[in-house]
C-alpha cells in the first residue's frame, strides 16, 4: 500500500527541495469510494422489485437502468479519484493519479456507445481501479481490481451460485468497503510508526 509508506497527510519537501504534499490514503480512499458508489447504485434493486427490470436505452441499444446507474457513477468516483490525488501523490518514480484518468474515459466510452450492455459496470471497476492502482504502483488495489473486476462481470453474466445480480454486486461492493477500511487501519498504523520514528530522531 503505496499510500501509506513514509508520510503523514501534509507537506514534505524532497531531495530538491521541491514542496511535494503526500496523500497518505492512496490504497483505502479508492476502495472507500468505489465500493460505496456500487453499493448506492444497486440500493434501489433491494427494496424495489421492479427496479432491476427497468431499461435505457443509449444509442440504440438496449439495456439494464442499474447497470446505466452504476457505470455512471463509477465514472464520477473515477474523476473524482483523478482530481483528488493528481497534485497530492509523490511524484517520485513516476507515481501518478493518472490511471483513474483511464477509468473516467473508458467509463465515457462505454456509457456512450451501450458496450456497457455487453461487458457490464464491473469490467469499468476493475479496468478503471487496475490501471489506477499501476500507476500509483500499488499492488493491493491492482490485485484487488482483477478479482473483483472478474467476480463481478461473472455475476452479471452468469450469477453466482442462487444469488440475484442486484444481490452479488451488493456483496462485492461491500467486500470492497470492507477492503478500504482493512487498508485503512493498515495506513493509520503505519503513519503512527512514522510519528514515533520521527519523534524519535528529532
Amino acid at each position: 500500500m503505496s499510500g501509506s509508506v513514509t508520510e503523514a497527510d501534509g507537506p514534505r519537501s524532497d531531495a530538491a527541495g521541491v514542496p511535494v504534499r503526500v496523500f497518505a490514503r492512496e490504497t483505502s480512499w479508492p476502495l472507500l469510494l468505489l465500493g460505496a458508489v456500487v453499493s448506492v447504485s444497486v440500493m434501489p434493486g433491494l427494496v424495489w422489485p421492479s427496479y432491476d427490470s427497468q431499461v435505457m436505452v443509449i444509442s440504440r441499444v438496449s439495456g439494464s437502468l442499474p447497470d446505466f446507474v452504476m457505470a455512471v457513477g463509477l465514472t464520477v468516483a473515477f474523476a473524482v479519484l483523478w482530481l483528488t490525488l493528481r497534485r497530492s501523490v509523490s511524484r517520485d518514480e513516476g507515481r501518478s493519479a493518472a490511471g483513474f484518468a483511464v477509468g473516467v474515459v473508458l467509463g465515457v466510452v462505454l456509457v456512450l456507445s451501450g458496450l456497457l450492455y455487453i461487458v457490464g459496470p464491473f469490467v469499468l471497476l476493475g479496468v478503471g481501479l487496475c490501471f489506477g492502482g499501476y500507476k500509483l504502483d500499488d499492488p493491493v488495489l491492482i490485485l484487488w481490481a482483477v478479482a473483483v473486476g472478474v467476480a463481478g462481470f461473472w455475476a452479471g453474466t452468469f450469477g453466482l451460485g442462487h444469488w440475484s445480480a442486484a444481490a452479488s454486486y451488493l456483496m462485492l461492493s461491500l467486500l470492497t468497503v470492507l477492503a478500504g477500511v482493512i487498508a485503512y487501519l493498515w495506513e493509520s498504523r503505519r503513519l503512527r510508526g512514522d510519528v514515533v520514528v520521527r519523534s524519535r530522531l528529532g
